[in-house]
């Protein structure tokens, strides 16, 4: 059964049907988990640019804190972030108490002096 697309209780119900519809189970209970999320991206004005894996409920600033923090040359009012949004890539400027998602490029940019 393809996964692609779909959450985790639309994943579970679907299973669900197919098994009692299959005739293998009468009713069934199914319980679907993500085990392992793509990573994100963060470069810029951090002190460790690079990949890292991402942990649900992160924010932007979270994100800036497992790369090593800011630089001394950081903004540290906003972030660039580029998602993929299945029709393309959307960039967008961010609050640090954005969430963030799997598989998004962050941006920390040198502030003006």
């Amino acid at each position: 059964m393809r996964a692609q697309g779909r959450g985790t209780d639309g994943l579970a119900t679907a299973i669900a049907s197919a098994l009692q519809a299959g005739g293998l189970i009468l009713h069934p209970s199914v319980a679907v988990e993500v085990s392992t999320y793509r990573p994100f991206y963060i470069l810029g004005e951090v002190n460790t640019p690079g990949q890292y894996p991402f942990r649900p409920g992160m924010t932007v600033l979270t994100a800036i804190s497992i790369a090593g923090g800011f630089t001394y040359r950081a903004c540290q009012d906003y972030a660039g972030v580029t998602r993929d949004t299945g029709s393309g890539p959307a960039q967008y400027r961010a609050p640090l108490s954005a969430l963030a998602q799997p598989g998004d490029v962050i941006t920390i940019f040198e502030r003006r002096f």
